[in-house]
């Protein structure tokens, strides 16, 4: 129990301790292009502008949508495309789990067509292809962020940031445990949570079954 109650402590200091790393590293980039504080000053006060400017991009984005939904025969399209999902036994689940593997390794959400397996399967058949095409997607996703990742994960952060390696032990030692808790309360995206995994020391098997 005393375990389980130190790897919830870990888990609850995760977010935290990522913002700060990410802040640090932050800082420590500035300082390291120069030293002169009006520059950092314009520096700042650029990414401020570039900030500011997602703003009206966003609302654009969301307009953009709202009016293709409402002059353009989506609903028709999304008919048509149920229809052929269901009409090729074979092409129908193949293109699918394509379109699911591919958005987990892009970090493409995917709630839609993750809801729209029930439509076009049935609830049964729906869930068992949905389960057995997320777990193929998460671990591809797991498995390059291990093959390519770990290694400068390792180098630049856990050496420097003893709390990360921490957390990186714990998930060696209880990774099953903790990987689940963090399925049932998300601190991030799951396609996210797949790679940020594969960085750690968690073991392959642990995070399969989880």
């Amino acid at each position: 129990m005393g375990g389980h109650a130190t790897s919830r402590c870990l888990v609850r200091n995760l977010a935290s301790e990522c913002g700060t790393v990410l802040n640090r590293c932050s800082v420590g980039c500035q300082r390291a292009k120069r030293g002169d504080p009006k520059i950092h000053l314009s520096e700042s006060n650029s990414v401020n502008e570039s900030h500011r400017g997602y703003f009206p991009l966003t609302v654009g984005l969301i307009i953009a949508i709202s009016v293709g939904w409402v002059f353009l025969p989506i609903g028709q399209w999304l008919e048509q495309a149920i229809t052929w999902f269901r009409a090729d036994p074979v092409g129908g689940p193949v293109t699918y789990a394509g379109f699911i593997i591919v958005s987990a390794l892009l970090l493409i959400p995917s709630t839609i067509p993750t809801v729209a397996a029930g439509s076009i399967w049935g609830l049964f058949w729906g869930f068992l292809l949905l389960h057995v095409v997320s777990v193929i997607a998460d671990m591809a996703c797991f498995l390059i962020a291990r093959r390519y990742l770990r290694a400068g994960f390792k180098t630049r952060c856990l050496d420097k940031y003893p709390r990360l390696a921490a957390m990186d032990k714990a998930l060696k030692e209880d990774g099953l445990y903790l990987t689940v808790l963090m399925r049932w309360c998300p601190i991030v995206p799951i396609n996210v949570m797949n790679y940020l995994l594969g960085m750690t020391a968690l073991p392959t098997r642990q995070f399969f079954w989880a």
